[in-house]
């Protein structure tokens, strides 16, 4: 690019976002100076291994659109600062200020279309919200270079705007070595023979923690469930975790700084990715927390959607159930236990293709052909 600067826009907090920390770090790596700026819990600047990310304060007592208005009303003035040759918008609620600042630079426009977000699963039985943000991306997407995180949700953007299909820049972790542990043993005062279910990721419906529930149930006091993550199921699950029912079975740990994220993963027996296919978006998930599990050596089971099983089955690691079928996900979980040094085995095999670095390449190749 003539101009080395970059900046992406993000309606989030890097620090808990591996997908924006690696694409950003990879540019870094490459000779770009690169910007983020950010909705976060506080206002403040700071570097994240060479990133410059400025972050925005933003009112976490505000819901619904109060909440987007509250951040473009903060976001397009901090933007209207910044000079670079190009934008990224980080994810759609970001597209439009993404879009402003490339037009008023005269430089390229980015969009990382990381989920079908007319279809995302928050917005399941919405239709009106559901336009809305249909009618968003409609708008901007074809002034954008356009790259998504799997092949479904490429061909269903392209189908459905009439683009080219974009390019796949898949979640795939970081390739390093994260050493077996009893981390969450520890943090959680649990004896280290507990065998440990665990799921990262948002609390909230769709996302199969009412079917783990139902699983651990069914199991006998030897395992355990671990939430790390928040969202709108938060309050409810951590009130249920201190029930005499679900005491010593149930842990809601809130997020995680995805450094020590890994730290975890490499902790648990077992990775949880049973989402239900209630929308388009869920239906196509290609989710970071799949490949985080498998770089970790925690062998996952998931929801036997398509591209979820497509990776597993291609790779033998963890096994797919039906969503909702507890005994085949009890049996799943048997079998896993049992084989489990072989599983682990099948898992560091598959990281030393399923990993970022093997993908860099990629978005070098995107970023230069957005070039102004």
């Amino acid at each position: 690019m003539n101009d080395t600067r970059g900046c992406f826009i993000y309606f989030g907090d890097i620090r808990y976002d591996s997908r924006l920390q690696n694409i950003a770090g990879t540019l870094v790596k490459n000779g770009l100076s690169i910007t983020v700026l950010q909705a976060a819990d506080r206002g403040e600047e700071f570097d994240l291994n060479g990133i410059r990310v400025v972050s925005l304060k933003t009112n976490n007592r505000i819901r619904g659109i109060a909440r987007f208005l509250w951040f473009y009303a903060r976001i397009f003035p901090a933007a209207l600062k910044i000079k670079a040759g190009f934008f990224c918008a980080a994810d759609l609620y970001s597209l439009p200020v993404a879009a402003w600042a490339a037009g008023k630079n005269k430089a390229g426009l980015f969009y990382d279309s990381r989920e079908i977000y007319s279809a995302l699963g928050t917005l399941a039985g919405k239709k009106a919200k559901q336009n809305i943000w249909h009618l968003l991306e409609k708008f901007f997407i074809k002034r954008a270079v356009t790259f998504t995180s799997g092949e479904m949700d490429s061909d269903r953007l392209a189908e459905l705007y009439h683009i080219p299909v974009p390019q796949v820049v898949y979640n795939y972790p970081l390739l390093k070595d994260v050493p077996r542990n009893q981390s969450l043993h520890s943090a959680l005062k649990l004896p280290e023979d507990r065998f440990l279910l665990l799921y990262q990721g948002m609390l909230a419906p769709g996302r199969g923690i009412g079917f783990m529930l139902k699983v651990l149930k069914q199991l006998d006091p030897g395992y355990a469930l671990v939430l790390i993550g928040d969202g709108v199921m938060s309050l409810e699950l951590q009130k249920k975790s201190e029930t005499p029912e679900w005491k010593g079975r149930l842990f809601v740990m809130g997020r995680v700084p995805h450094q020590k994220l890994l730290e975890y993963t490499a902790s648990a027996d077992i990775g949880l990715t049973l989402i239900e296919g209630i929308t388009l978006s869920y239906f196509a998930a290609l989710p970071n927390k799949l490949f985080e599990y498998i770089m970790c050596k925690t062998p996952p089971l998931a929801s036997d959607l398509p591209a979820m099983k497509k990776v597993i089955d291609q790779h033998r690691t963890g096994r797919t159930v039906r969503y909702g079928d507890v005994k085949q996900a009890l049996l799943a979980i048997k079998e896993i236990q049992e084989h489990l040094p072989e599983q682990r085995q099948a898992c560091a095999a598959a990281r030393l293709k399923l990993n970022w670095q093997e993908q860099e390449p990629e978005i070098l190749s995107i970023f230069k052909s957005g070039q102004v």
